[in-house]
């Protein structure tokens, strides 16, 4: 064994507690422990446009401030935050106000910014693709610094020149939708077809003889070897662009969705003109193109037109030169304020002069950094009123201690993360801090959203973290619990239905790549928290947190989740399914998928040879053409076969998409939405998209974390496609991370598994971005912790043994095997009492390809891959204070391939210490080698077959079953069941109709019971059959190739009753305040049916009733009925013996019963 106890107790942290310093509020990355939110009345202002904003005191005093007239202020805006971590402030920054007319003025930043390109003395725009308003907070502390604007006085000209005209700026753009559904970008009209006429109203004419800056952004797709034709027409002037078509962009051509082209024309514009017009239009019309913007940066004069608000801004040649100005005012100029805010956020009011139909003042044209200054002539009554003011009903989420989990979720979802929280304080040992994003919004960007805010809160506790700990670095969990859009925004037609504008999403962050294969959406942003890491991409830098995420959209949903992940965390539901894993591989592609998936579970044997490694390769099944559509039946049943036996991991390599894996569609959504197995697998799909959760409709992958009762506990998946050697490389990371314990022995948290693989992954810098957690961050796998340890096989110490040597044994041997369960550290568990699942398996072989699955179905051209195919025995024994005793029979017909085979072993015993009691482990000190021991065992006796039945145990011709029935046996055998499946003829079979198509091999779903050696049970499931009368032949050997046949007649007859054919109780024995779960197989699966449970104690007296629950069984798995039984009166269950009696129905049909037994301790 390789770890250590699952459950592990973070250590307490001294941590620093920094005191606020009130002058450090500042544009400061200064960390601080308290937070100004903490204390006072704050409210939240909204905006959308640049300019000069007003709220009046009336409004403020309705929403809670005393005192108007000593409001600060302090935020951002509609500015996007750097991505750069210390280009930003962790702090509030306070913004300059003016307090005049019982009302207060600031300066705002609108959501579209207009940043300047100094080398082209232009503006770009940058519009926020995370919120379609800015916010600012004002409160009424007057312990913190006020900043008001004050008047400047007046300035000296250094340039002789009188400005009378400037740059500027107008956008056209419609974000309509998004090419993808991914990226960044959002697209408007088509430009296939008839010209497209954009208009533009400049603030005032333009100049004489004006040129401008024109630039058009638009996406194209022309085809393959070919170009597209870019004609744009202004002012009596054509300018063209054309769009050719890449060697790499035609090799990635499935993913293609157009080629993006942003380019700039010096255009001459029509003088003294204030509207133009450009036309754009794409030859050859009918292809795929669409407008993303145009913008024209041009001069014009500086012009008031006696209303509004008129902002301006110039370029100099000569760094922070100071000119006089003048401005054509239309009207009284009386009334009128100039305002000058510097690129620092610096706002001061400067004097005007009026003078002949002007205002004139001096000013400076660009700081001596050679940025532009902004100013604004306005009135004070053409102020824009502030759109939104609300309380904010918080105060503030900066906590004393530093958390080791933070949890991001919405308002709706928090009483769900306030719970799972809750359960982490209490069972995992971590300080669990849980925020909505509206209050991190907040803290640390003054209420604009903003995805960087999620990283500066984390990088906040980093700073203060590691001040007090110096070397020892900070590396936290962080869940985001709650969906979330490719449109954060949410303004394209895709998100446009009104149950998506009611729905609060958490932020993504999208690549800009928005139009192929490269683009990306990635939680990984979060987590990077190094600084000094200017201009380096996403994927290069080093993941410092733990992420996952659970992409709810409802409380209902977050309860179901949660209610799951807390089962599988504190359950204790023993069984081998702990030390099972699938391995699952798409066909066809020259074997690429087999190779890749098979070096996997290669590198799993070597991990953790404990685990028990099954495999699914679909190029090992044939074909089945049914209706034009192509399927793999054989490989399904088998994966279904394997998720109903249950899984600790399931792995799938090869293609796919959101709605199933691979063409064949081998596991598709409907089957996962359906699955109520009960035992939960991670899954790692190293396939394309899977869970693409930003998408508007619910992927596959989600459906299995959001199935509430079965599915998986957790997926390693994507969100975008993704490429196959780099998902190999990806998988191969992920299973080292997540089975190799950490350096205090424990197996790591599943986000920090994620977060180690993708560290551990520098040459991938794209790849990896589109893989993410969908689970908790901070489960870890539940792996057993102790080990199976065999000191003597058939006599020989095994201590004795060289390495790689092993046991010869023979055909008919009777083996004794003996051993102990020890900790990891070697130390034999004497208070270990349970029970031991032995399963032993023959040597290595090769596995051939099926033919239809062979380039060109060239028999020359099939491969194999090594498994375990031969099953020699599966038994049950006990463990007694710690110690196991038990033996087995090899069976008479074998290979004798001379390999060594294997021993597995599972035990468990009643918890201890809260903890589960597990052990496993193996050896491969066997070999069996040709002909027949001394001591054989001598065994003519046949296989004793004590229960048979179809669909229930009264079937009969006369008594018709369901379509898809369930096929039991009950089967009995001194020397044991033969299921090695190695020799010919010898398999254990069930044959319908006599035909090929519906032969079965049943080895693998005998299990054998725990309470009686020598006896288990087979249970299947058959696919549909047809109505009408049928025959069957049921075929089983024992290990001494002793035979037993029972043949027999049925009559299938659909929309059958359901009847109940098999049920168990799990647990056998619970507590008072354990869930009873029971699970039930009926001759209806697929079916709603309406379930109650009676409880009676050991006099036959009712004590209680459960409510009408509804249940379904799948195809492959029973239905689950999960009960609180509590007594009559409202009272816990008293310990004792209870019969439990089921009653089943469908609709008005007669009810179906089934019972049981159950002690409660």
């Amino acid at each position: 064994m390789r770890h250590r106890l699952l459950h592990y107790i973070y250590r307490p942290l001294s941590l620093l507690l920094v005191t606020l310093l009130a002058g450090l509020l500042g544009l400061t990355a200064q960390s601080s422990a308290s937070s100004p939110l903490s204390e006072g009345h704050w409210v939240r202002l909204s905006v959308t446009r640049t300019g000069v904003y007003k709220v009046t005191f009336a409004t403020l005093r309705e929403a809670g401030i005393a005192n108007p007239a000593e409001v600060r202020l302090f935020g951002r805006g509609g500015a996007m935050l750097s991505e750069v971590l210390e280009d930003n402030s962790l702090q509030l920054t306070p913004v300059p106000a003016y307090v005049a007319n019982d009302a207060v003025y600031f300066y705002a930043t609108g959501v579209t910014e207009w940043i300047p390109e100094l080398s082209r003395q232009t503006f770009r725009h940058q519009q926020n693709i995370y919120s379609n308003q800015g916010y600012y907070l004002a409160t009424d502390r007057t312990d913190l610094p006020v900043q008001r604007i004050e008047s400047q006085g007046a300035q000296q000209a250094t340039e002789p020149a009188v400005r009378t005209s400037f740059l500027a700026h107008e956008l056209y753009e419609q974000d309509r939708h998004s090419l993808r559904a991914s990226g960044r970008l959002l697209f408007g009209e088509p430009l296939g077809g008839h010209p497209l006429t954009v208009p533009l109203t400049l603030p005032s004419p333009l100049v004489s003889d004006a040129e401008g800056d024109l630039k058009v952004a638009y996406v194209g797709l022309p085809d393959k070897d070919q170009s597209l034709e870019l004609t744009v027409q202004l002012g009596g002037e054509t300018y063209k662009d054309i769009i050719k078509r890449s060697e790499d962009e035609t090799s990635a051509s499935t993913y293609l969705a157009g080629i993006y082209h942003a380019k700039s024309f010096a255009a001459k514009l029509p003088s003294e003109a204030q509207r133009v017009e450009t036309q754009l239009q794409i030859a050859p019309a009918g292809r795929q193109s669409y407008l993303d913007y145009l913008t024209l940066v041009a001069p014009v004069a500086l012009q008031y037109g006696g209303k509004g608000q008129l902002t301006f801004r110039n370029y100099s040649a000569t760094p922070g030169a100071i000119a006089s100005h003048r401005i054509e005012v239309t009207g009284s100029a009386s009334a009128l304020q100039l305002w000058g805010r510097t690129p620092e956020g610096q706002v001061a009011s400067l004097p005007i002069a009026e003078q002949d139909g002007a205002v004139t003042f001096t000013g400076a044209v660009t700081s001596e950094a050679g940025i532009p200054v902004e100013y604004t002539l306005f009135a004070l009554a053409d102020a824009y009123p502030v759109e939104q003011v609300v309380a904010l009903p918080h105060g503030g989420v900066r906590l004393d201690t530093v958390p080791d989990y933070l949890m991001i979720t919405t308002e709706a979802l928090r009483p769900a993360a306030e719970r799972l929280a809750s359960y982490h304080r209490e069972h995992s040992g971590l300080r669990v801090q849980v925020v909505t994003q509206q209050e991190l919004f907040d803290e640390y960007n003054g209420g604009t959203p903003d995805a960087t805010a999620y990283r500066l809160m984390l990088w906040d506790y980093k700073r203060r973290y590691e001040a007090e700990h110096g070397a020892e670095s900070y590396h936290p969990l962080l869940l985001l619990m709650g969906d979330g859009a490719y449109d954060n925004r949410k303004v394209s037609q895709d998100w446009s239905a009104r149950d998506f504008q009611l729905t609060e999403f958490l932020l993504t962050y999208q690549g800009e790549n928005s139009t192929n294969v490269y683009s990306y959406s990635t939680d990984d942003y979060f987590g990077l928290l190094t600084e000094g890491l200017r201009g380096v991409g996403v994927g290069a830098q080093p993941l410092s947190v733990g992420i996952g995420r659970l992409p709810i959209r409802t409380l209902e949903e977050a309860e179901a989740v949660v209610d799951k992940i807390i089962r599988y965390d504190s359950e204790q539901v023993p069984g081998v399914w702990r030390t099972r894993a699938c391995y699952v591989a798409d066909n066809m592609d020259g074997y690429s998928h087999l190779g890749e998936a098979d070096g996997i579970a290669q590198l799993m044997e070597r991990l953790q040879p404990e685990l028990m490694v099954s495999k699914v390769y679909m190029d090992a099944y044939a074909h089945k053409n049914v209706g034009g559509r192509t399927s793999v039946p054989d490989a399904r049943r088998k994966l279904m076969d394997e998720l109903q036996k249950g899984l600790l991991l399931l792995d799938y390599t090869g293609h796919g998409g959101p709605a199933a894996w691979s063409d064949e569609q081998i596991l598709t959504q409907a089957d996962i939405v359906r699955f109520d197995y009960p035992h939960l697998p991670v899954w790692i799909t190293a396939t394309c998209d899977f869970t693409n959760y930003d998408h508007p409709q619910t992927s596959a992958g989600e459906s299995a974390m959001l199935n509430p009762t079965s599915g998986a506990i957790a997926l390693y998946t994507t969100t975008r496609v993704v490429m196959n050697l780099n998902n190999e490389q990806m998988n191969r990371a992920l299973h080292e991370s997540l089975f190799t314990p950490q350096a205090d022995g424990f197996l790591r948290p599943m986000g920090i598994v994620m977060r180690d693989a993708k560290n551990a992954l520098t040459d991938d810098t794209m790849n990896k971005l589109n893989f993410f957690l969908l689970g908790d961050p901070a489960l870890r796998l539940r792996m057993p912790a102790y080990e199976t340890v065999i000191t003597e096989l058939a006599g020989v110490s095994l201590d004795k043994l060289s390495e790689g040597e092993s046991v010869p044994l023979h055909a008919m041997d009777s083996v004794q095997v003996r051993g102990y369960v020890a900790s990891s550290k070697g130390v034999v568990q004497g208070d270990f009492t349970g029970r031991l699942f032995v399963t032993v398996f023959d040597a290595k072989a090769p596995v051939k390809t099926h033919i239809d699955n062979a380039p060109d179905k060239d028999p020359e051209k099939i491969t194999s891959f090594e498994d375990y195919p031969g099953m020699l025995y599966a038994g049950v024994a006990e463990v007694k204070e710690g110690h196991f005793d038990f033996s087995f029979v090899v069976p008479k017909d074998l290979p004798y391939s001379g390999g060594n085979g294997k021993i597995n072993l599972y035990a468990y015993s009643d918890a201890k210490g809260g903890e589960p009691y597990e052990a496993m482990g193996v050896s491969h000190a066997i070999c069996v080698k040709p002909g027949v021991g001394e001591h054989s065992v001598v065994d003519t006796v046949p296989p004793e077959i004590r229960e048979l039945y179809l669909g229930h145990p009264n079937f009969s011709v006369d008594n018709p079953i369901g379509s898809t029935p369930l096929f039991v046996a009950t089967l009995a055998d001194a020397s044991g069941i033969n299921l090695s499946g190695t020799g010919v003829g010898h398999n254990m079979t069930l044959v319908v109709d006599g035909r090929e198509d519906l032969t079965f091999n049943l080895s693998s779903s005998y299990t054998a019971s725990e309470m009686e050696a020598g006896v288990g049970r087979v249970l299947y499931l058959l696919p549909e059959l047809p109505d009408g009368d049928h025959t069957a032949t049921f075929t089983v050997w024992d290990v001494c190739n002793n035979v037993t046949e029972r043949s027999f007649a049925f009559r299938v007859r659909d929309g059958q009753a359901p009847t109940v054919v098999e049920s168990h109780a799990r647990p056998g024995v619970l507590t008072a305040d354990d869930p009873l779960i029971v699970e039930v197989y009926n001759n209806a699966p697929g079916v709603e049916v309406d379930v109650t449970i009676e409880l009676y104690d050991y006099r036959g007296a009712l004590v209680a009733l459960s409510p009408q629950m509804v249940a379904r069984s799948g195809h492959d798995t029973p239905a689950l009925i999960r009960w609180e039984p509590k007594l009559q009166s409202g009272g816990a269950l008293l310990p004792g013996l209870y019969i439990y009696r089921l009653r089943m129905t469908q609709g008005d049909s007669v009810p179906a019963y089934t019972s049981g037994k159950i002690v409660v301790r």
